[in-house]
């Protein structure tokens, strides 16, 4: 049992970094169109060196649509109780657990609701929090699809 969950685990850091990785290699294909490819080579060079920044702080794909395995018991994944496009669902979600936030003025960087994202391990419970209203772009990050 523990040899599949080792395998598991591997294959989910491989598709993080895969992630990743395609994001870069994207911009450095040939393409017609300027503005969809690194510039120059230093550009490059740059955007490898911050990939592999992420890749050493052992960072994930910021994506609703992604195993995210558990930082606490290594062996579930986390479950996410709500999304930034439902407005019940995130109020529910931040309120079952007592967290509630306080009416800020002006509004936060893009919502005119604040709230949590809430994400539970199913094996363990562990509980991870995230405050996308806060960030402006946080919503586009989360909601976007694995290519």
């Amino acid at each position: 049992m523990l040899r599949n969950e080792i395998k598991l685990m591997e294959s989910a850091i491989a598709l993080a970094e895969e992630l990743h990785f395609q994001r870069a290699a994207r911009k450095m294909r040939i393409s017609h169109e300027p503005l969809a490819r690194y510039p120059n080579g230093t550009v490059v060079v740059e955007a490898v060196q911050g990939l592999m920044s992420v890749l050493e702080a052992k960072g994930r794909p910021i994506l609703i649509d992604f195993a995210h395995r558990c930082e606490f018991c290594g062996q579930g994944e986390y479950k996410f109780q709500n999304t930034p496009e439902d407005l019940a669902r995130n109020m529910g979600a931040s309120q079952s657990m007592g967290l509630t936030v306080p009416s800020m003025n002006p509004q936060p960087a893009q919502y005119s609701h604040n709230f949590f994202m809430v994400a539970i391990c199913e094996k363990c419970g562990h509980v991870q929090l995230f405050r996308p209203d806060l960030v402006k772009g946080a919503r586009e990050l989360w909601m976007r699809k694995r290519e």
